[in-house]
């Protein structure tokens, strides 16, 4: 009896390992759009295409992190007092670990975009800027 115990456990044990693998971590930076003031107790999300969310909120340095996103397109948003929402739309890569360095805007204000948001990730084809509603598309 004890031996099926020991075999259940690493049944179990296995298949959470499987489950575990595939899965997409994100982190990131977040500043204010001039200069490198971060900004803190941000909320992070992302919206699954399966309809979840895994969210999170930055730390006093402006990181943050996020784990276990699964493959698949996703839409990354944060929000921050006295800073307008920024959207991110993402494809995840199974196993992919990207950086993220964003910068965010004062609300109220639409400054020109004069420099391009780079990614730490070979997945990043580039960026595309909707100003009107202040998202970002992210090559797949």
């Amino acid at each position: 009896m004890r031996h099926l115990a020991v075999l259940a456990l690493c049944i179990v044990a296995s298949t959470g390992i499987a489950l575990a693998q595939g899965l997409a971590t994100f982190r990131g930076t977040l500043h204010a759009w001039h200069g490198t003031r971060p900004v803190p107790n941000a909320r992070v999300s992302i919206r699954l295409a399966s309809g979840g969310t895994i969210a999170t909120t930055s730390d006093a340095h402006g990181a943050f992190v996020l784990l276990g996103v699964p493959p698949g397109k996703a839409l990354l948003t944060v929000e921050a007092d006295g800073y307008s929402p920024t959207s991110i739309r993402l494809c995840v890569h199974p196993d992919e670990t990207r950086f993220l360095p964003l910068r965010l805007i004062s609300a109220g204000s639409i400054p020109q975009l004069t420099e391009v948001v780079r990614y730490n990730s070979a997945v990043a084809n580039g960026v595309n800027r909707d100003t009107a509603a202040n998202v970002y598309y992210v090559g797949c």
